[in-house]
């Protein structure tokens, strides 16, 4: 088997200064320094709510301090598991999954780190997935956070906040008793009206109905 090259992790701080970005993105792009970076990192590995173990943590740290020495592009399966897993030059990452396992794990620990302790911090490391190369962004206090790649940010709301839309319900439900109660007296009214015939002088409603038969008792003549 021919030797495979991997950077050491222990040679970060002899090699030349790069920008702190993921390989083959726009270096013109407003991407955090090589201080903030190695700053964010400690606050990461240093926090209670980076739930990570100790390997992956090992595993952040290489992939960092691989990606600001320039050596993005030799983060590879087989050697991120000889420098950081242990395994030696027999492995073989089509049988052995452990680096995609364990960079599956890292990207859940880092998710949930931003929604808690890390949701305020001003520089936001990724491991996008489909590699092992890490991103590293702005992120900003308070409703500053970068987008998740693929995503849009979501939209500023432009209608009435919900509080005030709660408002206005107790309002419209008293116009629309006020509207219900108003048609229940008027058709009340009407049909009250409908059943009730108008009254008329008795001559002239016997007019109207014609000549008339009365019928009077027998009496006896005799």
């Amino acid at each position: 088997m021919t030797e495979k090259s991997i950077g050491a992790p222990g040679d970060v701080g002899h090699a030349r200064p790069r920008p702190a970005a993921r390989a083959g993105s726009d270096p013109s792009a407003d991407a955090p320094s090589r201080e903030a970076v190695s700053e964010q990192l400690g606050r990461i590995l240093s926090s209670p709510s980076f739930q990570a173990s100790e390997r992956r943590k090992r595993f952040l740290a290489f992939l960092v301090g691989e990606a600001l020495a320039g050596r993005g592009d030799r983060l590879k399966g087989y050697g991120i598991a000889v420098a950081v897993f242990g395994r030696d030059d027999s492995f073989d990452p089509q049988t052995d999954p452990v680096v995609r396992l364990e960079a599956r794990r890292l990207r859940r620990d880092l998710e949930h780190y931003y929604l808690t302790a890390g949701r305020d911090d001003p520089v936001r490391i990724d491991i996008p997935k489909g590699g092992y190369v890490p991103a590293f962004g702005r992120h900003g206090p308070g409703g500053g956070r970068m987008a998740a790649a693929g995503t849009a940010a979501a939209p500023a709301e432009t209608s009435d906040p919900p509080a005030r839309r709660l408002s206005l319900w107790p309002n419209a439900i008293g116009l629309i008793l006020v509207l219900l109660l108003g048609l229940g007296t008027g058709a009340w009214v009407l049909l009250d009206r409908a059943g009730t015939p108008p009254a008329a002088p008795r001559q002239a409603r016997g007019a109207e109905q014609g000549p008339a038969l009365a019928v009077v008792p027998f009496e006896t003549l005799v």
